[in-house]
C-alpha cells in the first residue's frame, strides 16, 4: 500500500465482485448441503465409536500434559503418520519426547511435508531420533534429509491408507455421490 496506493486499491477493487460471488456460492452450499452434511457427521461419528469398540486401544485421551502416564503402561510406541514431523507442526510428544530412554520407540510411514527444512528444526530432530529403534517416513525427499542429518538409514514406506486394497476400501465407504471429474477442496 505504501509504495504504490492506487495500484493497492485498483486490485482490490478488482477482487470485490471475486469475493462477492465466492461469498454468495459459499452460502448457497452452505443452506443447500447443510443437511446432508450434518447427517454425514453423525454417521461418521457413528463409525468412529464403532471403531473404538473393535479396537483395542486406551480408555484415556492422553494429551501432551498427561502423555507421559502412558510410559509404564505400554512395552513399545510409535510415531505416525500424516505431517506429524512437518516443521511448525511437530510437538515433543510426536517424537516421543515423554518416554524414558530405555522404552522401544518406531516411527511408520512420519510425514514431514516440505522439502525446505529450518537449521533449528534438523537439531531438534537429530536428537530425537536418537533413541528410535527403526525410522520410515513417507517421502523421498524426508529419507534423504534425515539420513543426513541422523547418519542413519531411513525407509521410505507406504502411506498406511493404502495398505488395504480398494475392494477393502470398498466395503466401509459410502457410495458415491459424484461421478465423473471433479475437484474436492
Amino acid at each position: 500500500f505504501k509504495k504504490n496506493p492506487f495500484a493497492y486499491m485498483k486490485r482490490r477493487a478488482y477482487r470485490l465482485p471475486q469475493k462477492i460471488i465466492l461469498r454468495i456460492e459459499n452460502k448457497y452450499a452452505e443452506i443447500r448441503f447443510e443437511r446432508s452434511l450434518r447427517e454425514k457427521i453423525e454417521l461418521r461419528a457413528g463409525a468412529f465409536e464403532k471403531s473404538r469398540e473393535l479396537i483395542r486401544h486406551s480408555e484415556t485421551v492422553y494429551t501432551d500434559e498427561t502423555i507421559k502416564d502412558t510410559a509404564e503402561k505400554y512395552d513399545c510406541f510409535v510415531s505416525g503418520s500424516d505431517q506429524i514431523w512437518k516443521p511448525g507442526v511437530i510437538r515433543p510428544a510426536f517424537v516421543c519426547d515423554f518416554l524414558p530412554s530405555d522404552k522401544k520407540r518406531f516411527s511408520y510411514a512420519s510425514s514431514i511435508a516440505v522439502t525446505k527444512f529450518p537449521e533449528q528444526y534438523g537439531e531438534f530432530m537429530k536428537n530425537k531420533l536418537k533413541p528410535y529403534c527403526w525410522i520410515s517416513v513417507r517421502e523421498k525427499d524426508a529419507k534423504s534429509y534425515l539420513e543426513k542429518i541422523t547418519g542413519r538409514s531411513v525407509d521410505v514406506v507406504v502411506d498406511p491408507t493404502l495398505l488395504l486394497h480398494r475392494s477393502e476400501w470398498d466395503k466401509v465407504c459410502a457410495r458415491r455421490i459424484i461421478h465423473g471429474n471433479y475437484i474436492f477442496v
